[in-house]
């Protein structure tokens, strides 16, 4: 039962990640429509927009958990990716 309330609590803080990241670019993309001022608002604001849910399921996952780890995925993990994207993008320059 343990390891299903932590996977569900890992669910809620990705969920919570998704939203903010979704949130982030439709709030730039809008202010894209805009002129300049409106172009500048949101970029001020967008991340403000976009943290709110990410603070949501990090706190729900930290009470169910105690985890502390802001970022719903291992550092490990995100080097992996970033070494995938930077090979992939030396691949099609060359």
């Amino acid at each position: 039962m343990k390891g299903f309330i932590q996977r569900l609590a890992l669910l809620i803080h990705w969920i919570g990640f998704i939203l903010g990241v979704l949130l982030t670019l439709v709030v730039i993309w809008i202010s894209l429509l805009g002129g300049f001022w409106s172009f500048l608002l949101g970029f001020l604001v967008a991340p403000m927009f976009g943290i709110l849910p990410h603070l949501c399921g990090w706190v729900i996952s930290w009470i169910i958990t105690g985890n502390k780890q802001f970022l719903p995925f291992k550092y490990s993990s995100a080097k992996a990716v970033w070494g995938y994207v930077k090979a992939t993008w030396d691949n099609w320059r060359s």
